[in-house]
């Protein structure tokens, strides 16, 4: 029997993770977004710990219940530690996307804890409001519908990303290129010159 969200709940709706929002502008990391990007464009196989909202009678291997998590065994991540590498071995979490384990449940993918407990109530709530879900299964439902999409929209994104690089890596090369022609091209005027002014000099002298 499907069992249906209750304002009152003290819980969360089942599969709901909010999103990873940043309480502080963290600094750019280059070599983090490519570890992103590459995880997008070419997923390794899904792993990590699987979340589930409450115990479970039967359960399945890598999976625990939110609610037996004790949060004094999530690591504290100060803002300067982030982004963590993607193999950090602190990501055990799985998320949506493959290859990307988080740090802890609902986290952030830089690392590090996401939003509190109210506001992920608060956004689960407006979720199933928007997507009008009348039970668990509805939210569940629209969950993964949503997860489908946003990762069919960043895996596009991505794609562009890599795109853009590739095409600002041959730009690069070709001034690289560029700039030592020219360095070869100034050595043989330089040469040419001196040895102009040494005949010059020859000639003045005989």
């Amino acid at each position: 029997m499907a069992t249906p969200i209750t304002p009152g709940s003290q819980s969360p709706p089942p599969f709901i993770s909010p999103s990873n929002t940043i309480a502080e502008p963290l600094p750019y990391d280059a070599a983090f977004e490519n570890a992103i990007m590459e995880a997008i464009l070419q997923p390794p196989a899904q792993n990590g710990i699987i979340l589930v909202p409450h115990p479970i009678d039967s359960p399945i291997p890598q999976t625990v219940s939110v609610t037996s998590i004790n949060p004094s065994t999530l690591p504290i991540l100060p803002a300067s530690t982030l982004p963590l590498p993607l193999h950090d071995p602190r990501r055990i979490y799985r998320s949506p996307i493959p290859g990307v384990r988080l740090t802890h449940p609902g986290g952030r993918l830089e690392g590090g804890a996401g939003s509190s407990y109210a506001e992920a109530e608060a956004w689960a709530k407006d979720f199933a409001r928007r997507h009008r879900c009348r039970t668990r299964e509805d939210v569940a439902r629209a969950a993964r519908e949503e997860i489908r999409v946003q990762m069919a929209v960043l895996k596009e994104r991505m794609k562009e990303r890599k795109e853009r690089a590739e095409e600002n890596e041959r730009v690069s090369k070709e001034v690289e290129q560029l700039e030592a022609q020219r360095e070869v091209e100034v050595k043989i005027e330089r040469k040419m010159r001196e040895k102009a002014n040494l005949r010059r000099k020859d000639r003045e002298g005989s």
